[in-house]
């Protein structure tokens, strides 16, 4: 699975996390996090994590290793425990110019921590990128993150990392801040042994936090609702067999008929998905004169209405349908972005 779990934050921040749970003090200058599957602790005055231990082994995992730490280009300053009350853990460089604080959230498998504030990262204390990270060293032992929203970004390869974008500038930001209406970021660490506990793991994360989820008829979003969504979709998406259809496979000005004709053989062949690439659907590959999303009224002559009866026919067949995009292009021509003066901008 994973190892090295990297939380980054750059410039100009100042880190908060608020929590849920049982941090349980094990003395007055140590505090351990626990859910069933795994512990942390945190010694007061160390920069290191004391000890990250399974529930299933008497050996930590990690020992003395891994923790916070500010990063630059060149640098890499560690932060030390210095405490808390009730939910909150807070961290700071020896020299007092950075402090962090964090609540977590426990699940029975797993740690949830929500960003709240962030101090001592605004610009005017830095000459270079600086970032916050969060580290379990070494590419192994099971553990894995994951991002609970769109600002927080977490890569995996040999090592993982959670990643905040900066907020140039500002000096303070804070969850409760006039104007603020993005979240500021939350990941969640668990360890599993295997990929289906992992999968099962991350249901229940998706269920039980604040995060993004699909919108729902009725009820409240639960790890429940998460596992019937899941399954739904499965059954949906699992067969991924695919007819492709591109602009050589028909001629107007039966077109549109010949396209319903190949959509009911591939019915009869079983296959799922109707799949148009770009020079059936709209303009070309490359668009030149319509919209980056502009249908091709050469084919489809009441431009989106006819495509969205062509679409409801596939869907009457019970297959689906899918459209080849390509990235964000805007044509040389594109009647709504394209003027014949360039803008001085």
């Amino acid at each position: 699975m994973i190892s090295i779990i990297t939380v980054c934050i750059i410039p100009c921040w100042t880190l908060y996390f608020v929590s849920e749970v049982q941090a349980q003090n094990t003395s007055d200058d140590s505090v351990t996090l626990r859910c069933q599957t795994f512990s942390m602790t945190f010694t007061v005055g160390d920069a290191n994590i004391d000890s990250v231990c399974a529930s299933t082994s008497d050996s930590p995992l990690y020992k003395n290793s891994g923790g916070f730490f500010v990063r630059t280009h060149e640098t890499k300053i560690p932060l030390v425990y210095v405490g808390g009350k009730e939910d909150r853990l807070e961290f700071a460089s020896q020299d007092g110019i950075y402090h962090v604080e964090f609540g977590v959230a426990t699940g029975k498998k797993y740690l949830a921590f929500r960003l709240l504030t962030l101090h001592g990262f605004e610009c005017g204390n830095c000459s270079e990128r600086v970032t916050l990270t969060f580290d379990l060293p070494y590419p192994r032992r099971g553990f894995s993150a994951w991002g609970l929203d769109y600002v927080t970004d977490v890569f995996s390869d040999l090592r993982t990392m959670v990643c905040w974008p900066c907020v140039s500038g500002m000096k303070k930001l804070s969850t409760s801040q006039a104007g603020v209406s993005d979240p500021l970021g939350a990941f969640a660490l668990f360890h599993a042994d295997n990929a289906d506990e992992a999968d099962e793991i991350m249901l229940h994360i998706w269920g039980e936090q604040e995060t993004r989820f699909p919108k729902i008829a009725d009820g409240k979003w639960s790890y429940a609702q998460a596992k019937e969504w899941l399954t739904r979709w499965q059954e949906t998406f699992s067969d991924r067999s695919r007819g492709n259809i591109s602009v050589e496979d028909f001629k107007a000005p039966e077109a549109i008929d010949s396209l319903k004709k190949m959509v009911d053989r591939m019915k009869e062949a079983d296959v799922r998905q109707i799949y148009l690439f770009t020079d059936v659907w709209r303009e070309g590959f490359w668009q030149s004169k319509t919209l980056n999303w502009g249908v091709n009224t050469d084919l489809f002559k009441n431009g989106e209405s006819d495509f969205l009866e062509f679409s409801r026919y596939v869907r009457g067949k019970g297959l689906l349908l899918l459209t080849h995009y390509l990235s964000g292009t805007i044509g040389f021509h594109d009647p709504k972005y394209v003027e014949n003066v360039a803008d001085s901008r």
